[in-house]
Order: structure tokens, then C-alpha cells, then sequence
């Protein structure tokens, strides 16, 4: 019922076009701070210790639930905020976004190429970015004004094909990050 063109499209874009100005936003904001690449990275492994822990035992299954728990809680977070309203999501969206810019400009810092680094986000990227705007599309949708919070819960629950889409977008995302992540080690 949910992911038909006619009613889905305009949050759908409403959420790209969030997370694009974020990306936008990112690279300006790295390039202006003059942000420290290599402090960048360590705090963001900091973060992520499980993911970073699984990435240097090499444990292929123990990694990739770890992305996907990541992913999945961070759409559930997006999903979830829009039942109380949309900015709040559309804040999360926004954010990824700033985070992907700055991750682009200080990996270009370091050394890498263009083609390097959408060789490293790409291949997961494609299914991780779709299901976190997807998700953003789907706290639109929830949050439109006029809705009480039982209106809201009822879409939420007849909206069961867009969250298995979102899963099944992240485990493929997480099995294409952690061989990427495993591949490069």
C-alpha cells in the first residue's frame, strides 16, 4: 500500500534533497573548519567500536550484524521521530548528510582519489543511502500535519512493506560494507 509513486514520490524527494544540502553542507563545513582528517577518523572509530572491533578480528558475521544493528537502529530512530514530527527526522537525514560531505573532503585530504573513495562508498552505499531516505520519506508521510498520534500509529503499521524494504536495504548494505571493510584490511 505505502510505496506507490503517487503518494510516496514528494517525501522521497523531500529527503534527498535534505540529505543533498547536508552533503553540500559537510564538504563546506570540513573545507572551512579546516577539520583535522586523521582526529576526524579516530573519534569516528571511537563512536563505532563494535563495528571497529569486528573490522580487526576479521569476523565477517560479527561485523556485519554490527553495520546492519547501526543502520537498522538509525532508520528505526528516523522512522520513530516522524510519529512525533518531521523535522526531527528530517534533522537525522540532514545530519547523515553533513556526515557523508565531511567523510568525502577529509578522505580526499588524506590522499585518496575521486574514484577511490566511491569505490569505498559506493558499492554499499547505494542500498545504505536509498533506505535512510527511504526512511526519512516514511517519518514524512507519518508526520503530516492534521494527523493525531493514532492516525499516525495506523500508517506506521500499514507501512510494514516500506520497513521490510528498509531491512532488506541495509542487509545488503552490511554484507557489501563488511566484505569491503574485510577485503581492505
Amino acid at each position: 500500500m505505502f510505496l506507490t509513486k503517487s503518494n510516496f514520490f514528494k517525501e522521497l524527494k523531500i529527503s534527498f534533497q535534505v540529505f543533498g544540502v547536508g552533503v553540500v553542507l559537510g564538504i563546506i563545513l570540513a573545507s572551512v573548519a579546516k577539520m583535522n582528517a586523521q582526529e576526524f577518523f579516530r573519534n569516528l572509530l571511537e563512536a563505532n567500536q563494535d563495528i571497529f572491533q569486528a573490522a580487526q578480528t576479521g569476523n565477517y558475521f560479527e561485523l556485519t550484524f554490527s553495520i546492519f544493528k547501526q543502520n537498522l537502529t538509525t532508520a528505526f530512530i528516523i522512522v520513530a521521530l516522524g510519529v512525533l514530527h518531521r523535522y526531527l527526522s528530517l534533522a537525522i537525514i540532514f545530519f547523515n548528510g553533513i556526515l557523508l560531505g565531511i567523510v568525502i573532503l577529509l578522505a580526499s585530504e588524506l590522499g585518496l582519489s575521486v574514484p577511490k573513495i566511491l569505490q569505498m562508498l559506493l558499492p554499499h552505499g547505494v542500498f545504505e543511502i536509498p533506505a535512510l531516505l527511504l526512511a526519512g520519506a516514511l517519518a514524512i508521510k507519518l508526520s503530516h500535519p492534521g494527523r493525531g498520534f493514532s492516525d499516525r500509529f495506523k500508517t506506521l503499521l500499514k507501512s510494514t512493506s516500506a520497513l521490510l524494504v528498509i531491512a532488506l536495504l541495509l542487509i545488503i548494505a552490511a554484507l557489501i560494507e563488511s566484505y569491503s571493510i574485510i577485503t581492505l584490511r
